[in-house]
């Protein structure tokens, strides 16, 4: 009975050893699993620390680039006005040249207008003169043609009233002759 009883119990030993062993053995692969974790997270962390340096660094280079951009922008931009406004004094004494050139033709032109003008106001006051002496030499010719008409008038009526006298004389000889004849 006893030996049965030891049969038994050291089957249930057994048993219980397995049961343990299994236990130890899922305990040991969760331990695994959980170092194994560890070990990852520990890695992680590292990646984010160097990632967050990376990060850090990549700040520190973005702003040096941005303040040396904005430098050369600065630069840009002043070269740019420097550039302007050298065009601008250009287009300035460019524009002041051609104001000058043009004042010097337009007082050039002035004087030659002035001169022209003054030639053509003497041509004129010649032509004037010429006219009046014209003018004075055609009422000569008018008062002589008034007078030749006067004259041929004059003429007129003499030659009519010497003409109406040998009329009446001729007539009288005739009215003579017609009498005479009448008498005979």
């Amino acid at each position: 009975h006893s030996i049965k009883e030891l049969k038994s119990n050291l089957l249930n030993l057994n048993k219980e050893i397995e049961k343990l062993e299994n236990e130890n053995e899922t305990v040991t692969e969760e331990l695994n699993q959980f170092k194994e974790n560890e070990s990852k997270l520990k890695i992680r962390i590292e990646n984010k620390d160097s990632l967050l340096e990376d990060f850090k660094r990549k700040q520190k280079e973005s702003e040096g680039e941005i303040k040396r951009l904005e430098e050369e922008r600065i630069k840009q931009l002043e070269q740019a006005q420097f550039e302007q406004l050298e065009k601008f004094n250009r287009e300035k004494d460019l524009l002041s040249n051609q104001i000058e050139m043009e004042k010097q033709n337009h007082t050039e032109s002035t004087y030659q207008l002035k001169s022209q003008l003054e030639s053509k106001q003497l041509e004129n006051n010649s032509l004037l003169d010429k006219i009046k002496e014209k003018s004075q030499e055609f009422s000569v010719i008018e008062k002589e043609l008034e007078q030749e008409k006067l004259a041929q008038s004059q003429l007129k009526e003499q030659l009519s009233n010497l003409t109406a006298e040998e009329n009446n004389k001729e007539l009288s000889e005739k009215f003579k002759a017609e009498h005479q004849m009448v008498l005979e």
